[in-house]
């Protein structure tokens, strides 16, 4: 009722009489004269009165509540008008207009999930009129029920296919409600119709980057930038980009700026506190989840970015076993108990045990130098690890392997973990220890000291190169070298399913074949064409596939044989407290540990692997 009455006492306006007289068209018997005379006076609360006292006499007397609604209203009782609203409504549970104006009071009276129940009612008798499916879309929004918002669109879209604003609104809603697939559709729709709207354009970069399409983000925010300029939103949506993306060198120090200005933006301390995460620099990290706690300690955001950024600091105890078996007749059983106990966010200290069991058929050349078919291998060890800033992790485990036949060593593994620039990591390892191959090469006490170094260089979020180098030195007078380079390009992001492929092609090499129960040819190459999965099935469930077709070629062989393997690994419960890893492979090539595989040298091997994870 426009402009009836203004402020809470008693002003009228002079539309306000007329208003008033028209409600009393749906009234079964006339107003009563003295609540007329009482409205023209302006006594408002007399008015109510008179006619909550024709009620009690007349009890379904619909305009009355309805005359009584509108005072209410225009008095600011807005509890008071959406009371009388819905009385006139139980009166008429059939008149969708009616539960649509009951909608709206409440909408007024700010209860959003009673206007969504009112307007609901409305659709259930009126299911075609596009004003009702509208205001239930919104009402949804407005509790959080983003799919019964996207189902009002649907179905408004369905009655009106032209009408663009339900598009734009069916994208934010699928946006909202995790259906990142059907709202890039939706967006890609509009904003064809719509090129030149710079919030739908990005809304629809920042669907593209919750579906993991970093990449294809940036490309979208330069066009934008071309178009539209560095706007605010702009500079904010490229950071939590570039920090998502693992880009922190150039997100934090535009974050920071922009924070001098807004220090209480959630989106701009969400985006530093990913940036920082990804940065290494955990304490930084944590201490910026108490921004997000302070600013929105409900949000589901900033819920599972507390998930992220801790997880990887809790201590935790991983029990596991594996089990592999290949055509060489050679069989290896691994259980496991492995511990970390994290002392601060840089400091963790590590201690674990295994056992091993080789077994390999008599004759086959794999078996143990006494002719026993079963070698048994224990090993122990603790551990600490350390970040000494944002580019060095340093890592030293120490212990001792023990042979059933009484064959012991020490062991180590030193890893360096260098990262000098977002885009570039090195990996250093040295390790001694048992040359775990076969119960020949464990019952010889063959002992292997081994140095290796990997570089990972990412060039651009859509390219990755891989390549490592290796070189073991044998305590049976034998040394081996190992070098290997993949590259991987993106082939789909989308919010269920990551695709990369790429070639790859590695090299082994030994100085001598000596037949000491492994594999040990003077040259072995292969080339390959690697095919990269990653199925989504929830922020901590998912499954990652490896296929790797390729042609292999050692000194024993004239010539490029054909060969594939296949690794297949879920985890689930990515950021639980419980989490359960399992894996499976499968190799069929040229050859493996004996070097003993049948026909033309062929060899086929199978691994299964089971760990479950207790984090504390």
């Amino acid at each position: 009722m426009a402009e009836m009455i203004s402020g809470r006492n008693g002003r009228v306006g002079g539309a306000g009489l007329v208003l008033i007289l028209a409600a009393g068209a749906l009234a079964q018997e006339p107003v009563p004269p003295e609540g007329i005379q009482a409205e023209t006076e302006k006594r408002w609360e007399d008015a109510v009165r008179i006619y909550r006292s024709a009620i009690d006499k007349a009890p379904g007397r619909c305009d009355l509540w309805l005359r009584i609604a509108d005072i209410e209203a225009a008095l600011g009782h807005r509890d008071a008008a959406a009371e009388a609203t819905r009385r006139a409504a139980e009166l008429k549970p059939d008149d969708a207009p009616l539960h649509f104006r009951l909608a709206q009071a409440y909408s007024m009276a700010d209860k959003p999930e009673q206007a969504l129940e009112a307007v609901e009612q409305a659709v259930k008798l009126s299911p075609a009129n596009i004003e009702y499916l509208r205001a239930r879309a919104q009402y949804a929004n407005w509790v959080g029920k983003t799919g019964l918002a996207a189902e009002s669109y649907e179905r408004i879209l369905a009655l009106a296919p032209g009408d663009d604003d339900a598009r734009l609104n069916l994208a934010r809603a699928r946006s909202w409600q995790g259906r990142l697939e059907t709202a890039v559709r939706a967006f890609k729709s509009y904003l064809k119709a719509h090129p030149d709207d710079k919030d739908a354009t990005m809304d629809y970069v920042k669907a593209q980057t919750w579906r993991g399409n970093f990449a294809g983000s940036l490309d979208l925010l330069e066009d934008y930038r071309r178009r539209f300029g560095e706007t605010p939103d702009y500079l904010k949506q490229k950071v939590r980009v570039l920090a998502t993306a693992g880009r922190p060198t150039e997100a934090l120090p535009v974050i920071d700026r922009l924070l001098a200005d807004s220090p209480n933006d959630y989106e701009l301390r969400f985006s530093r506190t990913v940036a920082l995460h990804y940065d290494r620099q955990p304490r930084e990290a944590l201490e910026s989840l108490k921004d997000l706690d302070r600013l929105r300690p409900a949000s589901p955001d900033t819920a599972g970015i507390r998930r992220f950024v801790s997880t990887p600091l809790r201590s935790c105890l991983t029990l596991g076993s594996s089990f592999y078996h290949e055509s060489d007749s050679l069989s290896i059983f691994r259980s496991y108990l492995e511990g970390r106990y994290q002392s601060d966010p840089a400091t963790r200290w590590l201690a674990g045990t295994e056992r091993y069991v080789l077994s390999a058929n008599e004759g086959s050349g794999l078996e143990a130098d006494d002719g026993s078919e079963h070698v048994w291998l224990f090993h122990s060890w603790v551990g600490v690890g350390h970040r000494y800033s944002r580019e060095l992790d340093l890592e030293l485990r120490i212990g001792a392997s023990q042979e059933d036949s009484d064959h012991s060593t020490p062991t180590y593994l030193l890893t360096a973990a260098y990262q000098p620039r977002d885009n570039l990591q090195f990996v250093f390892q040295s390790s001694y220890g048992f040359f775990i191959v076969s119960p020949r090469t464990v019952s010889l006490d063959i002992r292997d000291f081994s140095n290796s170094v990997r570089m990972i260089w990412e060039p651009s979020l859509r390219d990755r190169l891989d390549a490592s180098f290796g070189y073991d030195d044998l305590t049976d007078g034998n040394a081996r070298w190992t070098a290997s380079l993949a590259h991987s390009h993106t082939l789909l992001r989308s919010q269920h399913l990551n695709l990369d492929a790429g070639p790859a092609i590695s090299w082994t090499g030994f100085e001598h074949d000596l037949g000491h129960g492994y594999y040990d040819p003077h040259r072995s190459r292969r080339l390959a064409m690697n095919l990269y999965a990653y199925w989504k099935l929830g922020e901590n469930d998912g499954i990652g596939i490896v296929v790797s077709p390729g042609w292999q070629k050692d000194s024993i062989g004239e010539e490029y044989l054909f060969g594939w393997n296949a690794d297949v690994e879920g985890r689930f419960g990515v950021y639980r407290d419980w989490m359960l890893r399992l894996r499976a492979g499968i190799t069929r090539n040229v050859s493996g540990a004996g070097g003993a595989g049948g026909p033309d040298n062929r060899f086929q091997a199978t691994i299964f692997e089971a760990a479950l994870t207790r984090r504390f």
